[in-house]
């Protein structure tokens, strides 16, 4: 397990060192809108289709980009 765990963690550094931030955060919304809908499948044994997961994505990153201009982060 710690083996994979370095081999996460060293693709994780690996990408957020070549991304641009907003790039870091379309990448990291995208991968939660992923795991959010496999955990959905396996322990609700509901499948949620792609363009919802698309959709997910969107409104999450909608949702930060109107944040983040209203607060000033």
């Amino acid at each position: 397990m710690k083996n994979e765990m370095d081999n996460f963690a060293q693709l994780l550094t690996s990408i957020f060192s070549r991304l641009q931030p907003e790039a870091m955060m379309e990448w990291a919304v995208i991968s939660w809108a992923i795991w959010s809908a496999r955990n959905q499948f396996i322990f609700e044994k509901r499948q949620k289709p792609l363009d919802l997961i698309r959709d997910t994505r969107m409104d999450l990153l909608h949702h930060y980009y109107y944040a983040s201009t209203v607060t000033g982060l």
